[in-house]
């Protein structure tokens, strides 16, 4: 190297020895941590939502419903129950006894029915959660209410739609659709339709009411009991690459002396149960939370079923 030339070399060292370093700013480095950490906790929330999904006696495992007629409802796998089970070799496992609203369940005497784990001999059944779930073989039931008609939901652990399951498919997490949403406690009331065409009048526990492109909101929240509230809404997705009967969302409730918001986080968003299977009876969304814009976020259609 001559002297020019290691005197050139020197001073673009020295330049970029230099050179001024651009140190992000706090505030941008704290946004790049909150949306990290957002998209961590949704993650996380959707690894255990796909797990319940597919627990044993999850919304995958359903394979029927099955509603009882006044009077001796025999169930078992011989064609001449009046409830037919399938899966089952067992010709009948026993029968409910229905009069009104009153249900008495008793089995066959050598065959195995499950409570729990322990021997089930039968008896009075009690209607609504937690349910009286019993089993014989792979095969669970509880009795459900639905209007004026009572009805056996069947699961079986080894359901086809279990076993292949594959997963939900998603919208890419997005921090735009989480909202700010003020909670106002009310006691009105309004009728839900469900996918039967059963209609339910049911409390409003809050509103939660919040702004999108300077258009006002206020989706009709329910109160399950537990932390948060229930809310089943509609947008401008649904049926398009959403489920057609709208999703469900689980905001969380605010407390007693806290100020009273929420956060609706659409990444959150729900396929209720009759997304994966025919024998659900979901809820449909009322009037009062069909969103008139695109929720981008969330769960997407499952294609599979």
């Amino acid at each position: 190297m001559n002297r020019i030339s290691a005197i050139l070399f020197l001073i673009i060292l020295l330049l970029g020895c230099n050179k001024k370093v651009t140190i992000p700013h706090e505030k941008a480095i704290s946004k790049v941590i909150s949306k990290q950490s957002h998209a961590a906790s949704i993650s996380q929330a959707r690894t255990q939502r796909e797990a319940n999904l597919t627990r044993p006696t999850g919304w995958l495992s359903l394979i029927g419903i099955y509603w009882l007629v006044e009077g001796m409802n025999s169930i078992g796998g011989a064609e001449d129950n009046t409830i037919v089970f399938p899966r089952t070799t067992t010709e009948t496992i026993g029968a409910y006894q229905k009069q009104g609203d009153d249900i008495f369940f008793g089995k066959v005497e050598e065959v195995e029915v499950l409570y729990k784990g322990e021997p089930y001999l039968g008896g009075p059944v009690d209607i609504g959660y937690p349910y009286t779930e019993v089993n014989h073989g792979s095969l669970y039931w509880h009795i459900i209410k639905r209007g004026d008609k009572y009805g056996v939901r069947l699961k079986d652990t080894l359901a086809d739609n279990r076993m292949q399951f594959e997963g939900i498919p998603y919208f890419p997490v997005d921090g735009k659709y989480s909202f700010n949403a003020e909670v106002t406690p009310t006691e009105d009331s309004l009728t839900i339709t469900n996918v039967l065409g059963v209609r339910s009048r049911v409390a409003i526990a809050a509103y939660l009411n919040f702004n999108v492109a300077e258009h006002y909101y206020s989706l009709a929240a329910l109160d399950e009991g537990g932390e948060s509230y229930f809310v089943v809404f509609s947008d401008e997705t649904t049926s398009v690459s959403t489920y057609g009967g709208g999703r469900f969302l689980y905001p969380a409730k605010p407390c007693d002396t806290c100020a009273q918001v929420t956060v609706l986080d659409f990444n959150m968003a729900q396929n209720p149960p009759c997304a994966f299977t025919d024998f659900a009876t979901c809820p449909l969304p009322p009037t009062q939370n069909q969103l008139k814009f695109k929720v981008s976020a969330g769960e997407k259609t499952y294609e599979d079923h």
